[in-house]
């Protein structure tokens, strides 16, 4: 799923992009390694962070998903592009399949909350903590939704490991007459 997203600022495009990597760095996103450099640029003007597990799979969660934030700053706009990619177990069918947008809900809630969080950042100078409320709800409630999961996951195990205990006990029961 991709979310774009764009506002303008009145910040120099070095002070943006650093204040975006310190912001994205703080929540969990790092920035890959870069195998160039711009060659020409005299400003730096975009900068791509990543952050969750490589393989969607291996997930235990929606924010352990691939995401990836690209922002780009263009005489005072800033593009946001925003990419998270879904699995079969967190409601996308995964790498290379169409993804199910019925069950990308808190995805796409996701995504669009850390755009407005970093466009309250960068155009409206926000500092405080709430530049992140609207992106910790969304992340609590995918939290949430995980510890649902995986409490389900364990009283299922319970529940099939409870029945061998059982049938091996009439078994013996049964065999011992």
């Amino acid at each position: 799923m991709i979310v774009e997203h764009a506002f303008i600022t009145t910040l120099e495009p070095e002070q943006a992009m650093a204040l975006a990597s310190e912001y994205l760095t703080a929540r969990g996103f790092v920035a890959p390694m870069q195998d160039s450099f711009p060659v020409g640029q005299e400003q730096w003007t975009a900068v791509e962070l990543t952050r969750g597990k490589k393989n969607p799979a291996r997930a235990r969660s929606i924010l352990e998903l691939p995401q990836t934030v690209r922002l780009e700053w263009d005489r005072g706009r800033v593009t946001v592009a925003l990419s998270i990619t879904g699995s079969a177990q967190w409601g996308g069918r995964g790498i290379g399949g169409t993804e199910r947008p019925k069950k990308m809900k808190l995805h796409e809630r996701l995504l669009n909350a850390i755009a407005a969080s970093l466009e309250n950042l960068l155009a409206h100078d926000g500092r405080g903590a709430g530049d992140y409320a609207e992106w910790d709800a969304v992340e609590n409630e995918a939290r949430a939704l995980a510890r649902k999961r995986k409490i389900r996951q364990i009283i299922l195990v319970s529940i099939i490991f409870g029945m061998l205990l059982l049938g091996i006990i009439l078994i013996v029961v049964v065999g011992s007459r």
